[in-house]
């Protein structure tokens, strides 16, 4: 069974060979360079997608189509003070091309980073009755993922991120069960190239258990893979991983990443009806909030950088998530 795709995707086909209305940035959005321009550059905050049209006014001049915003949007999101990354969820249901992901990258300028989703069937194991030949595929991985993203984006890779969705570990649903499982997560991070800046993002918080914890951090540190430190309600919080998995001294390429995804009160469909259109923080999470900012104090005090990606599903608009949480790092760094 193939990734499922959402029924609007975020980021559909790239470009196309007519024009399309310019698409510059609002006041709001502009009005943000002085707070922009106290907050250290290696701290690169971003949102996990720039297609919605929703964020007029807030991000964007005006109102546009999400299929303009995917052809124009990218070049003015990349202006914004604050944005100097963003997540690439597109090639989480279909891998792109170097070419496709070569286009994005001379939209963006040179400081810009891209957080890249690997293609989700490399992230989800078999159901028992089924096959899926590209989990954990180094071979498939390395030819369809990685090669594409280091030749298309170059300095402008920022991770690769691998997300494993919520696993049912069970010896009964997963052959060997939990230690069947991070003996092959050891051997695929182990078999990754190690100048590819990469991380992983986890759904199951039995793994960073007492009883697993170690096993899970040893195959990350000694492949230079990153954890990533996911806000979600399936996860202990962003303060209690980052108790577990202090960030250490950098023995990679890959920056400290960060997701924050969800709010801990809601789910995915609710979240998204209650939020939409993204305009305003409906559900305010300070504590998240303190403990990103945490997080990016640990990454300043090892001279790392870190990206941090926002969702509309943590309080209720990306944009305004990040303004707050610059403003709470700038009083606290």
């Amino acid at each position: 069974m193939p990734a499922r795709k959402p029924k609007h995707n975020p980021q559909p086909a790239l470009f196309a060979d007519f024009d399309t209305p310019q698409v510059s940035l609002a006041p709001h959005a502009l009005a943000l360079k002085p707070l922009a321009e106290k907050l250290a550059t290696s701290i690169r905050l971003g949102t996990s997608s720039w297609t919605f049209p929703s964020w007029e006014n807030l991000v964007y001049d005006r109102k546009h189509t999400a299929d303009t915003l995917v052809l124009e949007g990218l070049a003015a999101y990349a202006t914004h003070p604050l944005f100097r990354s963003v997540g690439l969820d597109r090639t989480f249901y279909r891998p792109m091309s170097a070419e496709d992901l070569a286009a994005l990258a001379a939209r963006v300028p040179s400081h810009f980073r891209f957080l890249v989703k690997a293609h989700g069937e490399v992230t989800r194991p078999p159901q028992p009755g089924e096959s899926n030949s590209k989990f954990l595929d180094i071979a498939w991985t390395r030819d369809q993922i990685l090669a594409p993203a280091a030749q298309g984006l170059a300095q402008k890779l920022g991770v690769i991120l691998f997300q494993f969705p919520p696993m049912d570990l069970r010896p009964a649903n997963f052959s060997g069960g939990i230690d069947a499982f991070l003996d092959q997560l050891a051997n695929f991070l182990a078999s990754l190239p190690p100048t590819l800046p990469c991380a992983v993002e986890i759904r199951n918080r039995e793994l960073l258990s007492n009883q697993h914890r170690s096993r899970y951090t040893t195959a990350l540190r000694q492949a230079g893979v990153e954890h990533c430190y996911t806000g979600h309600p399936t996860m202990p919080t962003i303060g209690t991983q980052l108790d577990l998995i202090p960030p250490q001294q950098a023995s990679s390429p890959a920056p400290l990443a960060c997701r924050w995804l969800l709010h801990p009160t809601q789910r995915y469909q609710e979240a998204k009806d209650r939020y939409f259109p993204f305009q305003e923080l409906k559900d305010e999470d300070p504590g998240t909030r303190a403990e990103i900012t945490k997080l990016a104090a640990a990454a300043q005090s090892l001279s790392r950088d870190i990206l941090i990606i926002a969702n509309n599903k943590a309080e209720g608009s990306a944009p305004l998530t990040l303004e707050h949480l610059a403003m709470q790092i700038l009083k606290h760094l």
